[in-house]
């Protein structure tokens, strides 16, 4: 078995697109007008990062990435309280269709 050196290793610079996707149960509403809402969103993002790899195994990575999100807003709950909470929540969700995503990682390879 080789002894590493923690001195040296091997950086890789990369850029990849993702298409992430994730769903949230939440609820909306004013005061006790609450309706239980469902949240879908699905984005496609350009990421870029740096990986730091030493040869004793330890590794740094820090990627930021910046795309586009829709975002899906549903109850299963019907009625006008539910309706106006699944509004709102699109109104707002629509001011922000950017989807951010970092990372900032410390790992072991062996």
């Amino acid at each position: 078995m080789a002894v590493r050196s923690a001195t040296a290793g091997t950086n890789t610079c990369a850029a990849t697109p993702r298409l992430p996707a994730c769903t949230a149960s939440t609820s909306g509403g004013f005061g006790k007008r609450l309706a239980k809402l469902d949240i879908s969103q699905f984005g496609a993002v350009a990421c870029g990062g740096y990986r730091w790899q030493w040869d004793n195994g330890i590794n740094v990575a820090a990627r930021l990435g910046v795309g586009y999100g829709r975002y899906t807003v549903t109850s299963k709950q019907t009625g006008p309280i539910a309706e106006e909470a699944a509004l709102a929540s699109r109104q707002a969700l629509a001011m922000v269709p950017i989807e951010i995503e970092s990372e900032l990682s410390l790992g072991y390879s062996f």
